[in-house]
This record gives structure tokens, sequence and C-alpha cells, in this order.
């Protein structure tokens, strides 16, 4: 294949590529913060946002809502003072947030979970993800009009190289399914093309471990494959401006997988 490049045409823009993962912010400190802004960074993934925890200060639907038996349409639910503080330091920055819902990955789980297992109510769950967007877009219990793109449905469900050992979801494949499709069509049903919402930052770097073979190691294999792997699951990983939702898994007694879908017609 010939590939011809013809330097004196321009055509457009090259879509920035140089996003990063949290903010360079640690504890309540914006100090490092201008760094986004020096190097041009477009986007910042709000996840595990300011250190270990981040302190149970910023971002997680734990640290915003903190009472889950409280009143999801109340605005006094609602602690919104920390997030507040570092979504005005990224505008200040120019840097569009890509707002995780979730929690924070808890690396010592294996001695006590606290935040990782699913919602007690799902459908109150959406709506207090509802209630976080309107807060940032739409100035909801004094807040903002940030126009905030991506909204993303938890974190690396499939994260650990067992149910044991996953440092982010202690539900089941199924549960999670139900998670992503109950918040993904309450938030395109309130927001439409407005939002974009996706997920789930796959972790299926665990599959190198799970299927060494399958990717030319020669290792030992350690525990089972998971569901929810990228390699083995047909949930959406990329933002999609309509109301994905993710494919249902069902497993054959032989462990094959197999697919049914529940994309809204």
């Amino acid at each position: 294949m010939d590939l011809n490049f013809n330097f004196n045409q321009i055509t457009g823009k090259v879509r920035a590529m140089h996003a990063v993962g949290q903010p360079p912010r640690l504890g309540i400190s914006s100090d490092h913060m201008h760094y986004l802004t020096d190097a041009h960074i477009p986007y910042s993934r709000l996840h595990d946002v300011a250190g270990a925890f981040g302190g149970n200060l910023y971002v997680d639907i734990p640290n915003i809502f903190r009472d889950f038996s409280a009143d999801e349409d109340c605005p006094e639910s609602y602690d919104f003072a920390f997030t507040d503080l570092l979504l005005a330091d990224l505008a200040k920055a120019k840097c569009e947030p890509i707002f995780r819902l979730g929690v924070t990955i808890e690396n010592y789980q294996h001695i006590r979970a606290y935040r990782i297992f699913p919602p007690a109510d799902f459908e109150k769950w959406a709506k207090i993800c509802e209630h976080i967007v309107r807060h940032y877009n739409e100035g909801w219990a004094s807040g903002f009009h940030y126009d905030i793109k991506y909204w993303e449905i938890w974190n690396e469900p499939d994260n650990g190289e067992s149910d044991e050992n996953n440092m982010m979801w202690r539900g089941t494949p199924e549960e999670y399914y139900r998670l992503y499709e109950v918040t993904a069509k309450r938030l395109k049903a309130c927001f439409g093309d407005k939002i974009k919402v996706g997920g789930f930052a796959s972790c299926g770097f665990y599959d190198l471990f799970k299927e060494p073979k399958k990717y030319g190691l020669d290792i030992p294999s350690r525990g089972e494959p998971n569901p929810l792997s990228s390699t083995s699951c047909a949930l959406p990983t990329t933002f999609s401006p309509t109301s994905r939702i993710p494919a249902r898994r069902s497993t054959s007694s032989r462990g094959t997988a197999t697919l049914r879908s529940a994309i809204p017609r």
C-alpha cells in the first residue's frame, strides 16, 4: 500500500490525543493544575482523584451523596463542595473533564471492602447521577453550566485477577449490566445528545494472566477469564452519542459466551 502526503495542503486539525487520567491534584492543592494548561491537555478523566480514596472528598458518588437513605431530589442531600473546587480549577486550566460516575479503586479490599459493592437501589443511583449532571450542566442546586459532555458509568468492574481480588466491583457481571442499563437510559432520556454516556474503562489487562497462551505468553495461568473483560464481553468501551446499552452475556455449561442484545431499538 502506497501512502502519499501533501504537506502544502491543509485539510483540518488532528484531533487531540493527549488527554490524561487523574488531574495533577493532591489533597486540596491546585498548585500543579497549571501543567494541564501548559501542555494543552484537552481532557482529564476524573477517577481516583487526589490520591488514595481522594481523601473521601471528590467526585465519587458516596462523596457527593453521602447518605444513600437521603432524598435524592433534595439539594441539601448533596455535598458538592470539593468537587466544585476541582471542576472550577479544570475550567480555569481549560481542560474538560471526563466525569466518572462511580467510586475510587480500593486496593486493600482483601482486608475490607467499603464502596465497591453494587448500589442498593439502581434506580435511585441513576437519579443521583442525573442530579450531578444537572448540577454541573444546568445550574441545579446552586450549580454551574460547564456543558460537560462525557460521562462514564463506573470504572473497571472487571478489575483483578479473580473475583476475590477485584478492587472495583463486588457484584456479578449481570448486576453491572443492569446498573449500566438503568443509568444510561435515564441520563440519555433526561439529556439526550447534550451528553455522551459511556464506559466502562475495561481492565482487560488481567486476561494476560488468566489466558496467557492466548496472548503468546509462556507463564502459568492464574484465575478464570472475567466475563466483564473487554476480550469476553460486548460492553461499549467508547462514548456513544446514542443510548447504547451493553449486550447481556450468558454462559453455557461448556463455558462459551453468548450475547443477547439489549440495545434499544
